[in-house]
């Protein structure tokens, strides 16, 4: 396993068929280590594409036996099927960060930035509704007030 060797794209392309994509199946069909075979896949086009298609394969059998489980009446699999794919119609968990009381946490800056670079994290930050709505104006008016005035 240590030695040198060159695969050709046609050997690597051999391997990564029926290997689940998973490197170390594709490693152990080409008699190599787990680096030289992702080394092997990502520098050839042809065998990225291929092992991507064969972890596409495996993801869509694991999708039907999901939904064989789903058409059994397993309400595991009802849950983690909602909280996966149906987070557009309100499913799943959201995790929001509140202080004491459902407070703001205060946070500490370490760093000083500029104003431009304030207003784009605060952006940003709002955007992703990591701001509470009721602070996202006055915050952001104190925010664009430093950048005029500095």
């Amino acid at each position: 396993m240590g030695k040198h060797r060159d695969y050709t794209v046609a050997q690597v392309l051999e391997a990564v068929k029926d290997s689940a994509g998973i490197v170390s199946n594709v490693a152990r069909k080409l008699g190599c280590d787990w680096h030289t075979a992702r080394r092997y896949i990502d520098e050839y086009a042809t065998a990225q594409a291929a092992f991507d298609g064969e972890t596409q394969r495996v993801n869509d059998l694991a999708e039907v036996k999901l939904i064989e489980q789903i058409q059994a009446g397993e309400q595991w699999a009802v849950k983690y099927r909602l909280s996966c794919k149906a987070r557009d119609r309100g499913y799943g968990e959201a995790v929001q960060v509140s202080g004491p009381g459902g407070k703001a946490v205060p946070v500490e800056v370490k760093h000083s930035i500029d104003a431009n670079t304030a207003v784009t994290i605060f952006d940003i930050l709002a955007q992703s509704g990591a701001i509470a709505a009721e602070s996202d104006a006055a915050s952001a008016d104190e925010v664009h007030h430093a950048q005029a005035d500095g």
